[in-house]
């Protein structure tokens, strides 16, 4: 009688042991399953430094932005940290007819804070600075050959461009609207083309007419002065197109011109 009442003991222990660790198991299940976030992605590329330039302009329009490798050499630009996939999706739809950022975006799901890294600005190798060409004749050559190789598209368009910066002679009135000023042509049709090529690197641009009659390429529309100048100062470490940038300072918004109306 001893003999069963041990065994029975023993087998009644077991079976507790078994529901207990059970109970655990589905306890840390559910534990990493709300460990999971969701975030919007809204461009993967090939390298580190391209994702942090694309991410740059996602920055400028007030996005919080991280970095995530996919492990297959790719990465990718990605905004929001949401608790669903749900509430992602309803972001998106929220999101997508007010921004193009959004037009070609999707939902991650992820596990933990393996963030690659948190801020881009620190990944910029000052070396492809472009105001890193010094007028040195016996370097001169070589630097700029070395800054037309990383950056192609800018490069291409930029011997059109006359007198590049045009100073603001009204500097002691206050404007009601504020744009960078990228490049001043005397025509329409070169204003264009390098329009165009500016919109292919991914920035929104329009055009303005100065007091000389000259067309203007413009990026942004701030509210002041102040914001313009911390926006190139930003910019020029980051894109060669705003080395030679300039602050315009407007009233009427309507002159503004499309890229189509030119």
């Amino acid at each position: 009688m001893i003999r069963i009442a041990l065994i029975v003991v023993s087998l009644l222990g077991m079976n507790f042991f078994a529901k207990t660790h059970t109970t655990e198991n589905i306890k840390a299940s559910y534990q990493e399953k709300t460990d999971s976030r969701y975030c919007i992605v809204v461009g993967s590329f090939s390298s580190l430094e391209k994702a942090q330039k694309y991410g740059v302009l996602a920055q400028a329009k007030g996005y919080d932005v991280s970095y995530r490798d996919n492990g297959k050499g790719f990465y990718r630009v990605c905004v929001f940290d949401l608790a669903s996939g749900a509430e992602a999706q309803k972001r998106i739809e929220e999101l997508k007819p007010k921004d193009d950022i959004f037009k070609q975006c999707w939902v991650l799901k992820y596990d933990g804070d393996a963030v690659v890294p948190e801020k881009p600005e620190v990944a910029v190798k000052p070396a492809e600075k472009p105001r890193s060409v010094v007028p040195v004749p016996s370097v001169a050559k070589e630097e700029k050959k070395k800054v037309q190789e990383e950056k192609p598209k800018v490069t291409s368009v930029t011997p059109s461009v006359a007198d590049t910066k045009v100073p603001d002679k009204k500097t002691g009135k206050e404007y009601a609207h504020y744009c960078v000023a990228v490049g001043s042509f005397a025509t329409p049709g070169e204003a264009k083309t390098f329009g165009e090529s500016v919109q292919k690197n991914g920035y929104g641009v329009f055009f303005r007419k100065d007091e000389k009659g000259s067309v203007l390429v413009c990026m942004y529309d701030l509210k002041t002065k102040a914001d313009a100048d911390k926006r190139i100062d930003k910019m020029r470490h980051i894109d060669g197109i705003f080395t030679k940038s300039w602050v315009f300072g407007y009233d009427n918004t309507a002159e503004n011109l499309s890229i189509d109306q030119l």
